[in-house]
């Protein structure tokens, strides 16, 4: 809402202006409107940004950047962080999924890598430490990227099996 020049005015000198009903007696050399009128400033619109933004955006967020670090350094606002990861528009979501799909599989291909280089003769001379580390970093890296399974995860098998019969229910023919 914005309201003109004499508006203002006539609302700053009214008596039912908190300012003016608080206000102390000034001394005489005190000016009366020593008001500093300072108008608001509009509110610039963001801008929407644009597709690869989104999709980097999304996939950072996916990955498990913290939304404010992505926001600061790609210069949007944290909703369209948000917005980005979530969405299921083809445009933005395809290029999303199949760049986390890409990182899930080179996270995968060095945990095997690193677990490849585990070999009996490494043991006594390799710093299998620093193999081990690798290989549980680049786990983590699956494990974050991966969707979550919600719900039973339990595996129940049903065998079926014909009734058991005794002797007794068959019929005895003496030959």
């Amino acid at each position: 809402m914005e309201i003109d020049q004499k508006e203002l005015l006539r609302r700053l000198d009214s008596s039912k202006n908190l300012a003016n009903v608080l206000s102390r007696p000034c001394a005489p050399e005190c000016p009366k409107d020593s008001t500093k009128v300072i108008p608001p400033e509009k509110k610039a619109r963001m801008i929407q940004p644009d597709t690869n933004t989104r999709i980097l955006a999304g996939s950072l967020s996916l990955q498990g950047v913290p939304s404010q670090e992505i926001s600061k350094e790609l210069s949007i606002t944290i909703d369209q962080v948000i917005s980005a990861k979530r969405t299921n528009n083809p445009e933005i979501a395809g290029p999303r999924d199949a760049s986390l799909r890409r990182v899930q599989e080179l996270a995968l291909e060095k945990t095997m890598e690193a677990l490849g280089l585990m070999t009996p003769d490494k043991f006594i001379n390799a710093n299998l430490k620093d193999l081990s580390i690798v290989a549980a970093q680049m786990s983590k890296i699956i494990l974050n990227t991966t969707p979550k399974v919600e719900g039973d995860t339990q595996i129940q098998f049903v065998v079926y099996a014909p009734e058991q019969r005794s002797e007794r229910g068959y019929k005895v023919i003496d030959v």
